[in-house]
Formats: structure tokens, sequence, C-alpha cells
């Protein structure tokens, strides 16, 4: 294997693929990135045997042929490449090495065999549809920051995937929740998305698919599902991942149906300032006390060693006093993922978890479970 690529294209494609790699492996193949040039294209893939990624970039192919070596120290050679350099990459199948030329500098790498390296890729799988990278952004962002990190509770290490038809209103919807809160966000369901199974989209897939996505979204993504598999396909990166096998949390009862008492508040002024008095909270519970009555909420925290804080802000709300917590740092990621001027909540007493939502997004819903503050 033989070929030319410039060290932008090498780089940002690298750059990708790299992500799911892992410092440590159970076989050092893992930690290696397949480079495979033919037809005159070259193909990058690397995987975790969970989910793997391939980018097509532009190269000069010389001779053709596959390899893999370690990512981690190419993408640290290529990196420091001057901008606009050429890069040669050439294989040696009887000493096992790639060289890796540029102007004068030159290196010599080992290399594992490409037959060793383990990625099947399909196509595409059974049910497909396309949304646009900024809806399938939009519906991964707002939802992923409820996923939970705690492994035991493995139906939830994700982001649920499914369709649903709401009053006359087909629905694609996001859910995620950690059991102390939850999300959803949701759009009108993309033709033939309707007959999709609910899957649950692994965390470390959400989370690569949101930083590919993270710069550029001007494309359409192309996503296939099956019972077991998930495809992402945009521009010449093709991702592909396992999906949980279990059954998600029925998350449509934790949602109250009785909060009939609501507040309006300015989503800025409401931040800044559990932002201020967060910072007395309890350091295990990071808990606030939010004290309601009608035209104003007070926002207060104490600690035995740090002090108190107490903060008033102004509300639109004419409902019955209601004492109640709230972790602060949940509330303030959902507060940032609201863009609404107005933050509306909902309550029915100290005990029932809250709703809130921005004023002018019917379509991307949170709840917050209380705690004894």
């Amino acid at each position: 294997m033989k070929l030319v690529i410039e060290q932008k294209s090498l780089t940002e494609a690298l750059g990708h693929v790299r992500y799911i790699v892992e410092k440590r492996n159970i076989s050092p193949v893992l930690g290696n990135v397949l480079i495979e040039a033919q037809d005159g294209r070259l193909f990058l893939t690397t995987t975790d045997l969970d989910v793997s990624i391939r980018e097509e970039t532009k190269a000069t192919i010389v001779e053709p042929g596959s390899t893999t070596i370690n990512i981690a120290t190419l993408y640290e050679i290529v990196c420091r490449i001057p901008d606009g350099s050429e890069i040669e990459l050439k294989s040696n199948e009887e000493n096992g090495q790639v060289v890796v030329k540029s102007g004068k500098a030159r290196f010599q790498l080992p290399s594992i065999s490409a037959d060793q390296f383990s990625a099947s890729l399909a196509a595409d799988l059974p049910n497909q549809f396309t949304l646009t990278g900024a809806e399938l952004y939009a519906l991964l962002r707002n939802t992923a920051f409820s996923m939970s990190d705690v492994d035991s509770h493995y139906t939830m290490n994700g982001v649920y995937l499914h369709s649903l038809k709401q009053d006359d209103r087909e629905i694609l919807r996001a859910v995620a929740t950690d059991g102390h809160r939850l999300a959803y966000a949701q759009q009108p369901a993309p033709k033939s998305c309707m007959d999709m199974p609910g899957v649950i989209i692994p965390r470390k897939t959400i989370r690569l698919i949101l930083k590919l996505l993270e710069k550029n979204r001007d494309f359409d993504v192309n996503v296939s599902v099956s019972l077991t598999q998930v495809i992402f396909a945009f521009n010449t990166i093709h991702v592909q991942s396992r999906l949980i096998d279990g059954q998600f949390p029925n998350y449509v009862d934790v949602i109250p149906t009785q909060n009939t008492f609501e507040l309006k508040i300015n989503r800025r002024d409401f931040l800044e300032a559990v932002d201020r008095v967060s910072l007395l909270s309890q350091d295990k519970t990071n808990g606030i006390k939010m004290s309601i009555n009608p035209g104003s909420l007070t926002l207060s925290a104490a600690s035995p060693n740090a002090g108190s804080a107490v903060e008033e802000v102004a509300i639109d709300y004419s409902g019955d006093a209601i004492e109640t917590g709230f972790n602060a740092a949940y509330l303030s990621q959902i507060g940032e993922h609201i863009e609404s001027k107005t933050l509306v909540g909902q309550l029915h007493d100290e005990n029932t978890p809250m709703i809130l939502y921005g004023q002018d997004e019917g379509e991307n819903l949170y709840v917050l479970m209380p705690i004894r503050v």
C-alpha cells in the first residue's frame, strides 16, 4: 500500500475516527486505525467492537492495499506536520512496518495485519429514514445530558428513540433519564420511521454523533435501524453501533398529570440566581430550596461550614405557596437546554416532580424529581 494525502484531510479524518478508541484495549488492534486504499479512495475505520466508525477521504492512491497502525501515534505525528504539507504512507508487508514521510521527516511505525481487524459495517438496515443534521442534533443534545452514567442502570445508559402517534400527529421522540431527571425532545416523524422498533442507543454512540455534528449540521443524515443495530450515515462518515438490549423504563408514568400550578420566570434571571445561591449548597446533594409564592420565588441554600445564601426572583405565579427543593446542577442543565426567554414550571406540591419547558418550545419537556433540603 502506498498513498499520498494532504495533511489537513488526514488530520480531520483521523480526528473523527479516533473518538471511539479507548486508551486501554483488550487487544492491540483495537487501538489501531484500519487504513484501506482502494479504487482511488482512502477509508479509515476504527472500532471498539460495540461501535464502529468509517470515514472516506480524498487521497492519491499509488498502490492499493490495507493495514492497521496505532491511531494515537499516527494522529500525533500528523498534527505536528505543517499545514499544506503532503504526507506519504507506505506499508511494507515483509517487515510489518508503515513509513510515514513528509518533507524531510520520516517515521517508521509497527503495523498489524488488516486481517486481524474486526469491524463489519452493513450498508443499511431494515428500517430507514432521513433527518437533517440539525434535527438529529437537537433530538440528541436536548436529551443526552439526562442519560445515566451508572452502569448498573443498564437500560438508562443511552437515549431511547421511538415513534408514536400523539393525537393526530406522527412523532419521532428521543427520551433519556437517570432516575433523578427526565428529558424528551420530539419532532414530526419523517416518512417511513413509524414502523421502526423503539431502540436504546448507547451513550458512547450518542456522544460520538453529537461530537461529529457539533460544528457542521448542514446536511442530511440517513438513519437505519434494526432490533440490534443502528447506522448513522452522512457526508463521508458511516457510524454503526450495537443497541442496548433491554426494556427502557415506562417513562410516561413518571410525567406528572396533575401539576396544575404553573409559574413563569425569566430563564436567564433564574439560571443566574441558581448559580449564585448554589455556591453555598451542600456538596453531596447540591440542593437548593425553592419557596414559591404568588409573584416571587425565593432560592436559598445553607452549608454548616460555608454559610448561607438567599435570593428572590420575580415570577408570574398565582397558585398555592409551595416549598420544595431540587438539585441545583440539574436545574441549571435543564435551563441551559431551553432556548426560550421564559421558562415554565408546573407543580402540584412539594413531593411531586416538577415539569419544566420553554414557553416557546412545545416539543421539548423536562421532569425533575424533588429532593429533601
